[in-house]
């Protein structure tokens, strides 16, 4: 059933695309542009975690850092009726988990690669940007198999990281989740993320986990135990003799990125440096160049005729647009103007 049929400039259509512990994701139709964007709802009253709570709009402030590709757009973000609604680019296909299942032997090595190249520049983009996403899973990644083109989502679990500022919250899935997340109070940083990429490169190689818990759950105190001796162990000969099917480069890069030991980890530096990477770098998905997707003070060509339409759509200046535009980026005037933008960009 749905919360309620229309919010701000849209109408949901009644199609669920998706759902979290604490969100449901709709499809909505924009009244006015007549385009379907993706409309993440939190209902604030089921917020029963004070961490939560206190940082349900980390997701929009992150977001709003971040312009590439690979990572979906955020249009707009409202309240209404005790709920908090964010505007996000619906992206088509399915979630990646889905693409492999359907393959239970695994990818073939050129189809891991393509996403593979996708994730790492997407992942790159968004350290360079102070941002972590502390939940990479396959679950969290959207492919399109006839664009071949790939969707990072959900940033409710990610954080601002500074060089001199480590973060220590707990969180992530489990059979992501790299080993430092599971001591309280240990200090990490972006290398959470390298892990997060090395599970899911040997997921999309063999069709499975390599690290996971007995019947897919915890179910006492044994198998969360058994499950960190797993990971505080790292690869096995068994892991690699599972991967043996793709080339000695994708090998050396799976294993690099699975080390237990932090400090021993590969960078991103020195991944997107690797062989089996460095191959396929210009079929990348390029960063494009503006930083943020509401670079208002210095508008590029579609910038500026969006701005114009819009100044005569809502008869305002264009001066009273940007400055409108400035003080709520997400706002329901920033709204229109980033899904302007967005349709004339694609």
């Amino acid at each position: 059933m749905l919360p309620f049929h229309t919010v701000g400039n849209y109408r949901l259509t009644g199609k669920r695309l998706g759902k979290g512990n604490f969100s449901r994701v709709y499809q909505a139709h924009h009244i006015v542009l007549g385009a379907n964007v993706a409309l993440k709802i939190i209902t604030e009253s089921k917020l029963q975690e004070d961490y939560v709570r206190k940082n349900l709009k980390r997701e929009e402030r992150l977001l709003s850092k971040l312009d590439h590709p690979c990572i979906v757009r955020l249009f707009e973000t409202m309240h209404y009726k005790k709920v908090y609604c964010l505007v996000m680019e619906e992206v088509k296909g399915s979630t990646l988990h889905q693409f492999v299942a359907t393959n239970s032997e695994g990818l073939y090595e050129t189809q891991a690669l393509t996403i593979a190249v996708q994730l790492f520049s997407a992942v790159d983009y968004m350290h360079s940007r102070s941002v972590v996403h502390r939940d990479l899973k396959m679950e969290n990644i959207m492919y399109d198999k006839v664009t071949r083109r790939v969707k990072i989502v959900d940033f409710g679990l990610g954080n601002d990281w500074f060089g001199g500022r480590h973060l220590t919250t707990q969180c992530g899935s489990p059979e992501y989740a790299a080993p430092e997340l599971y001591t309280p109070g240990r200090a990490y940083g972006p290398e959470v993320d390298l892990w997060s990429l090395g599970i899911i490169l040997f997921a999309m190689a063999t069709g499975k986990l390599p690290f996971h818990f007995k019947g897919g759950r915890v179910r006492d105190s044994n198998d969360r135990s058994n499950f960190l001796t797993q990971i505080s162990r790292g690869l096995t000969e068994v892991h690699m003799k599972s991967i043996r099917k793709y080339s000695i480069h994708f090998l050396s890069l799976v294993s690099h990125l699975l080390k237990p030991n932090a400090r021993e980890r590969l960078t991103m530096e020195k991944a997107l440096k690797h062989p089996w990477l460095i191959r396929a770098a210009k079929r990348s998905c390029r960063q494009q160049k503006n930083n943020s997707s509401t670079s208002v003070p210095r508008l590029s060509f579609v910038e500026q005729m969006v701005v114009d339409q819009m100044s005569r759509m809502l008869g305002l200046t264009v001066k009273q647009v940007v400055a409108e535009i400035e003080k709520k980026p997400h706002g329901k005037v920033g709204g229109v103007f980033n899904l302007m933008c967005w349709l004339k960009r694609r």
